[in-house]
């Protein structure tokens, strides 16, 4: 299958996808939900290889816990003091839990209660993680970006073992992870703020006392993990499809520059 074809397959799935989280009440209240299409992708490589010929009645269940995952990440830590909005938030927590329960209806209709199970530990395991990430403040830098690691990656890794695709699960967990810190560094480099770069500051702080220097280091840091996972991502796709093989790297260059 060329890069056209698959790039087709995949807005294809996403406009499905779309037309299932697309509420009219909750969109009422609370913005559209984003549909990662990256992780999309990965997700249809991977059932792809797998050669499940019904791919929709998987991918769509497990986007569904990711969106699920993503909307519930967006209610605000802080007080709200204007009733509409704590409405709003409310409908987003009630949003989330609406996306959550459509993959057991999913799910059900095929009778896979391996993959329920499956998807409701990586939930357990994924919200496990987001707590410590969010309260722990004495973690080295090694521990924040695991974890990094775990909350981007860890549901399409718990699908990749449950169908026996090492190399998959590899896959998404450098290809997410470079993502993700190729975001953090974009935001530090435009001085933007986010709970990563406040826990990866604080450790430098701690560790080196050069605050003149500290973007720099920082800068440093990021861009040599980013270059690691980016080579075990090379490594990794050597033996896949050209056309696949293209796709992910050419949306890694993107992403990196």
């Amino acid at each position: 299958m060329k890069v056209y074809e698959l790039e087709r397959v995949i807005a294809s799935l996403k406009e499905e996808l779309a037309g299932v989280v697309n509420h009219p009440y909750i969109l009422k209240f609370i913005e559209r939900p984003e549909i990662d299409e990256d992780k999309l992708m990965l997700l249809y490589f991977m059932l792809n290889e797998q050669k499940i010929e019904q791919k929709d009645q998987y991918i769509l269940p497990i986007m569904l816990v990711q969106i699920a995952l993503d909307t519930h990440d967006t209610v605000s830590q802080v007080n709200l003091i204007n009733e509409q909005a704590y409405k709003n938030q409310q409908l987003t927590v009630l949003a989330g839990d609406y996306y959550s329960s459509l993959y057991y209806y999913f799910l059900s209709q095929i009778n896979d209660i391996k993959m329920i199970r499956v998807l409701a530990g990586a939930i357990q395991e994924i919200n496990e993680k987001k707590m410590n990430y969010h309260h722990d403040q004495n973690q080295s830098i090694d521990e924040i970006i695991e974890q990094v690691s775990i909350i981007e990656s860890g549901l399409l890794q718990k699908v990749a073992k449950h169908f026996n695709l090492s190399l998959w699960q590899n896959v998404c967990k450098e290809y997410l992870l470079a993502r993700k810190l190729v975001l953090e560094r974009n935001r530090l480099l435009q001085k933007e703020a986010s709970i990563f770069l406040g826990k990866v500051e604080n450790v430098h702080h701690t560790l080196e006392k050069l605050k003149p220097s500290l973007t720099n280091n920082l800068v440093n840091e990021l861009d040599g993990r980013i270059q690691k996972c980016l080579v075990k991502l090379d490594n990794l796709l050597i033996d896949q499809l050209s056309s696949v093989r293209e796709m992910l790297k050419k949306k890694a260059s993107v992403q990196s520059n």
